[in-house]
């Protein structure tokens, strides 16, 4: 295009069927020495961690006993890789989801405040002067940048009367988690990273605080997961599995 390397529409969809079709050649060599295929499962970090890892026997059975690989990628690069056939199945928020891409919701991802033991407070805030009180001295750490959870705890901040107590941000949802492992700090966590702050660690609704749930799943090319034998009932029974492990 003019002066400037770029690819073409047509390019970039014959470079996807390339890579497919490598795909399939992979497949083919794995069959041919009764070596196991591989099935590519791409999500976020703490989605990956907490909900695919545990879950990894499962999902593996599902799809039939493939060589699983997991990968931590960015909403829209799970999105880019799909549409490239280098995954097989995405997990997304059906918000992130584009028309191209067919998808089965696993469930609900909602919100909590963990706080570590040692800071609870002894009963569950329910009133606005509640949730005042309790932030403005509960030690808490943050998101950085301006995603969409940052931007939804800082509005639901604004209303408030007391400014939060906040002695750390952090870059991933990960390092939040570890931090109120550490019974450091209390931080806004997906109700899944029970399974990484510990068993000292208590889970408050956001009632009155904030609403911020949305709705994971599993996205799925479907002329995709054909070619390797799947189809919408598989991406359905991977589904189930990782809303077991939520």
């Amino acid at each position: 295009k003019g002066r400037r390397i770029e690819i073409t529409e047509e390019g970039d969809r014959l470079a996807r069927l390339i890579r497919r079709a490598f795909t399939d050649l992979a497949d083919f060599r794995a069959d041919s020495k009764n070596e196991p295929r591989r099935a590519v499962i791409a999500g976020g970090a703490s989605v990956i961690e907490w909900m695919v890892a545990p879950s990894v026997a499962r999902c593996r059975a599902a799809l039939g006993n493939p060589l699983m690989e997991t990968l931590s990628l960015r909403s829209a690069d799970v999105v880019r890789a799909l549409d490239d056939g280098k995954i097989d199945f995405g997990i997304l928020r059906e918000d992130s989801i584009p028309s191209s891409i067919e998808h089965v919701e696993v469930g609900q991802l909602s919100y909590r405040l963990f706080v570590p033991d040692g800071l609870a407070p002894k009963s569950t805030p329910r009133s606005d002067s509640a949730w005042d009180k309790l932030l403005s001295e509960l030690p808490q750490a943050r998101l950085l940048g301006g995603g969409r959870l940052r931007r939804a705890v800082d509005e639901a901040h604004q209303a408030l009367v007391c400014r939060p107590n906040i002695i750390a941000e952090a870059s991933s949802l990960l390092q939040l988690a570890a931090m109120v492992k550490s019974g450091q700090c209390a931080a806004i966590l997906p109700h899944t990273a029970h399974l990484a702050v510990g068993e000292n660690t208590r889970a408050i609704p956001l009632t009155g605080f904030m609403d911020y749930n949305r709705c994971l799943c599993v996205a799925y090319k479907p002329t995709a997961i054909a070619r390797r034998g799947w189809d919408q009932q598989t991406a359905e029974k991977l589904a189930r599995c990782l809303r077991a492990a939520s």
